[in-house]
C-alpha cells in the first residue's frame, strides 16, 4: 500500500505541462471531428487520415484521468469529491443545449411535442447525453468509471482492468452480430474502464524507451492496416477491435512522449486549452449547432469544404472571446468549470 501511494505522489509532484498540451491538441482536434460531422467532411481524406492519426483520442482521456487515480481512495471519497465536477458541468451544459435543440428541431419542421420534451429524456437514459449536449455521454461514463475503479484497480489490480478489455471486446460482439445493447454506457464504460486502468498501470512506465519503441512501431502499423471505432456506441467502424485497442494503446504513449519533450514556447496555446479542456468540451457543441443552422440557412451556396473552415474558424473564435467571461466572473464557479 505505501508504495503504490509514495509513487502516485511522486508522479503528482513530478507532473509537467505536456500533459495538459496533450490535452489542448486532442480537445482542438474533437472539435475539428465534430465540425466535420456537420458539414458532411468526414469521408474526406485529409479526415480519414486524421482518424488515423488520433486514433486513440477519445481513449486519451480516460488514460490521462487513470495516471491520476489515488489506490487509497474509496468509492465514496470519489463520489464527493467527483460528483460535482463532473455533474455540474453536464447538468448545466445539458439546460444549455436544449432550447438550441429545440430551435434545430423547428429550423426542420419538426412539430412533434415529444421530440422536444420525452426524446431528451430518453435519449439521456439510454446514452447520457442527448442531440443537445451530446458530447456530455463523456462525463456519466468518467463519472462510473472512477467510482468503481477502487474496485477494479485496488481489489482486483491488473486483471481487472484487462478484464474489463475483453469484456469490451464481448459486447462489442453482440452488439454487432445479434442485438443492439442498452444503455450506451454499458457498451463504453468497458473499454473506457480498460484505458483508465491502463494509465494507472503506464503512468511512469510510458516513457520507457523499449515501451516508446514498440508503441512507434504499433503506430507506424496502424497506417496501414487501420481500425477505427466510435467510442461512445463501442462500434468499429473500420478494421477490427483488437487492432483498434492496441493502436490507441501505442498512439496515447507516442503523443505523451513527444509532448514531453517539444519546447513549451512551441506548445503554449495547447497547454493553456488543456488546463481548461472541461470548458471546451462542453461549451464547443451549442455554438457548433447555431453555427451550423445559421450556415445553412443563410449560406446554402457554401460547398462542404467551405462551410468546414468557416464552422471550426467560429467555433474557436466564439470560445476563445467568451472564455474571458467565464473565467474572470463567478460564472466558473456555477458551470463547475
Amino acid at each position: 500500500m505505501y508504495y503504490h501511494i509514495s509513487t502516485n505522489a511522486q508522479f503528482m509532484k513530478k507532473r509537467n505541462n505536456s500533459i495538459d498540451t496533450v490535452a489542448g491538441i486532442m480537445i482542438l482536434y474533437m472539435i475539428f471531428m465534430h465540425c466535420c460531422q456537420f458539414t458532411n467532411m468526414m469521408d474526406c481524406k485529409f479526415m480519414q487520415f486524421m482518424q488515423i492519426v488520433f486514433v486513440g483520442f477519445m481513449a486519451w482521456f480516460f488514460f490521462k484521468s487513470g495516471m491520476y487515480h489515488h489506490q487509497e481512495q474509496n468509492a465514496k471519497h470519489i463520489l464527493e469529491k467527483t460528483c460535482p465536477k463532473l455533474l455540474r458541468p453536464y447538468i448545466v451544459f445539458s439546460i444549455i443545449g436544449w432550447p438550441i435543440y429545440c430551435i434545430s428541431l423547428l429550423s426542420r419542421n419538426d412539430t412533434t411535442w415529444w421530440h422536444y420534451l420525452l426524446t431528451p429524456c430518453k435519449n439521456v437514459l439510454l446514452s447520457g447525453s442527448y442531440g443537445g449536449a451530446l458530447p456530455l455521454w463523456f462525463l456519466i461514463t468518467l463519472l462510473l468509471v472512477k467510482v468503481i475503479s477502487p474496485i477494479i484497480l485496488n481489489k482486483f489490480k491488473h486483471k481487472g482492468w484487462i478484464i474489463c478489455g475483453f469484456i469490451g471486446w464481448f459486447l462489442y460482439q453482440i452488439n454487432e452480430n445479434y442485438l443492439t445493447i442498452y444503455p450506451i454506457y454499458i457498451m463504453n464504460f468497458f473499454p473506457a474502464m480498460f484505458f483508465y486502468g491502463f494509465g494507472y498501470f503506464l503512468k511512469e512506465r510510458q516513457f520507457n524507451k523499449c515501451i516508446l519503441f514498440v508503441s512507434i512501431i504499433i503506430f507506424m502499423v496502424s497506417f496501414i492496416y487501420p481500425s477505427i471505432l466510435d467510442f461512445r456506441t463501442n462500434k468499429i467502424s473500420d478494421g477490427l477491435y483488437p487492432l483498434y485497442i492496441l493502436y490507441s494503446m501505442s498512439s496515447i504513449v507516442v503523443f505523451n512522449n513527444v509532448f514531453k519533450n517539444i519546447n513549451r514556447s512551441i506548445t503554449h496555446i495547447f497547454t493553456l486549452i488543456g488546463k481548461q479542456s472541461m470548458y471546451w468540451y462542453c461549451a464547443h457543441w451549442p455554438i457548433l449547432i447555431i453555427i451550423n443552422l445559421l450556415t445553412k440557412t443563410y449560406f446554402p451556396f457554401l460547398e462542404s469544404i467551405q462551410l468546414l473552415l468557416i464552422s471550426f474558424t467560429l467555433v474557436i473564435t466564439i470560445l476563445c472571446l467568451i472564455r474571458p467571461l467565464v473565467y474572470n466572473t463567478n460564472l466558473k464557479y456555477i458551470i463547475g468549470l
